[in-house]
């Protein structure tokens, strides 16, 4: 694991992608929020797990008030109704969540980094923040993982979404340090999965916030 990281060389466009945020007009912002584009959302959940579960939950409550109909007195017809009344519950639940968690929005403001209604507060560090696949992460103080949710969405393929990320990751840092909330105090948090460390470290070499050399030897 180590030898491999050490052979590993900063990727030109994963840096270049660092510098492309108009530093004058985020620090003229009052907040940053970061959207999911709904619409898309929505649709990619649907064709995915979202029309099974619909009528999962259609047929089911559909049966159910069939059988719950006004002149039912039998109480085997009665239980069957509840019945079916939880099993469309459920996968009716799940879709709910799932078109909820369409519009999660992440807000970065003074008090700290709000996500799915819970402000997270400010990282002691530029190297809490980073990014893993095509979205922007914040290394917990326990050492846990936190997702920033609706960062690096947009148009392009999985390459533009990721340096969207990381210009974002760059955004963020730069806001917290412009409006006084963040401070560079050089403690780097690992993360307790040794897997998502590694991802993590691979990319602080490719964006050139790491040096290989620190893992040779």
């Amino acid at each position: 694991m180590v030898s491999d990281l050490g052979n590993l060389q900063a990727d030109p466009e994963m840096v270049r992608a660092r510098g492309e945020i108009d530093r004058t007009a985020i620090a003229n912002r009052k907040e940053l929020t970061y959207c999911a584009p709904a619409v898309r959302k929505l649709k990619e959940m649907m064709c995915s797990w979202g029309v099974i579960m619909f009528f999962m939950a259609a047929l089911p409550l559909a049966g159910a008030q069939d059988v719950l109909r006004d002149d039912a007195r039998d109480v085997w017809l009665v239980m069957l109704g509840v019945t079916l009344l939880i099993l469309g519950a459920i996968p009716a639940v799940i879709l709910l969540v799932g078109i909820v968690s369409c519009f999660r929005r992440t807000l970065v403001r003074r008090a700290g980094i709000q996500v799915k209604g819970r402000v997270i507060p400010w990282p002691e560090s530029r190297s809490d923040l980073y990014v893993a696949g095509d979205r922007v992460f914040l290394a917990g103080r326990d050492g846990s993982p936190v997702p920033l949710p609706a960062t690096g969405l947009g148009i392009g393929g999985f390459k533009k979404r990721q340096e969207r990320a990381i210009a974002q990751c760059e955004s963020i840092w730069l806001w917290g340090v412009t409006h006084g909330v963040a401070e560079e105090h050089g403690r780097y948090i690992r993360l307790q999965d040794e897997d998502m460390q590694r991802d993590r470290e691979v990319f602080e070499i490719r964006a050139g916030l790491r040096s290989s050399a620190t893992f040779n030897g």
